[in-house]
């Protein structure tokens, strides 16, 4: 089983050792403050999917969300911004869709706490989304789980995030 250090550290080592944190105009803004939101908005994220898992239909829609990044080779270096490229609101309106009402609170609480712009926030969370995405997948696809066993993950991920 992953844990959430290690999948939120992965997450954020993927993103900064490919430098992906310039895609979609990431890191438009001064790189320190831009690098600080990195883990919270990853933990927001992680927090999000596995909200996401506990609503109705939410298990199989996280299932084949993760599976979908996985078949697109997200975390092959030559396609992740070719391919991050194609989705560039998918995140957001992921997290918008589990947030509702929360949602403009929490990315202004991101920027309240970072200094970096709403829009920035926005930006970092569609490319934490398919890249979080992306190594859940490869865990489904390497210890076989199905929907419950991927969602049972997310939850003890979520109980495991340290508060940011």
């Amino acid at each position: 089983m992953i844990t959430s250090e290690n999948l939120a550290e992965d997450v954020k080592r993927f993103i900064l050792r490919n430098n992906l944190i310039n895609v979609n105009g990431v890191g438009v803004e001064q790189e320190i403050s831009t690098k600080l939101a990195l883990p919270r908005v990853i933990t927001l994220v992680m927090n999000n999917l596995a909200e996401l898992s506990e609503q109705t239909g939410g298990q199989q829609a996280v299932y084949n969300m993760a599976n979908e990044a996985s078949q697109l080779d997200v975390l092959n270096v030559e396609n992740a911004q070719p391919e991050l490229a194609l989705m560039p609101e998918r995140g957001a309106e992921l997290v918008k869709s589990v947030q509702k009402d929360r949602y403009f609170g929490t990315i202004n609480s991101v920027v309240s706490t970072t200094g970096i712009q709403q829009n920035t926030v926005v930006d970092l969370i569609n490319l934490v989304v398919p890249v979080t995405l992306g190594m859940l997948g490869k865990q489904v696809a390497a210890n076989q789980w199905g929907p419950d066993d991927l969602a049972q993950s997310l939850q003890t991920l979520s109980r495991e995030m340290p508060p940011r």
